[in-house]
């Protein structure tokens, strides 16, 4: 998480394989995905509790100006003509429009 910035919701995506952290900073709220970039871990790693720490994947800065996001949630785009890839929604107070849909 960039300095600074607090979280205030998470959700997952990809199954549990990323996490999407809502996070308040000076400039606005946004929007953080973390995934294991690297190999799966091996036997030796999880017997000695090494695993490598989750990688932004990508940020979504000012996604609702300065207003916190109360909640996010993931979904996958399966119906229809959906490729699959991941959706997620956020909501926040005192915005014109308190729900914003992100495409990952």
């Amino acid at each position: 998480m960039p300095a600074g910035a607090h979280p205030t919701a998470v959700a997952f995506s990809e199954g549990s394989s990323s996490v999407v952290v809502a996070a308040q900073a000076l400039l606005g709220s946004s929007l953080y995905m973390y995934a294991d970039v690297s190999a799966p871990p091996t036997a030796e790693n999880k017997q000695q509790g090494k695993l490598s720490p989750p990688e932004i994947k990508w940020s979504h800065p000012k996604i609702h100006g300065k207003e916190s996001v109360l909640n996010v949630a993931a979904a996958r785009a399966t119906h229809g003509s959906g490729d699959g890839s991941t959706i997620i929604i956020s909501c926040s107070e005192g915005v014109t429009y308190p729900i914003a849909i992100h495409n990952a």
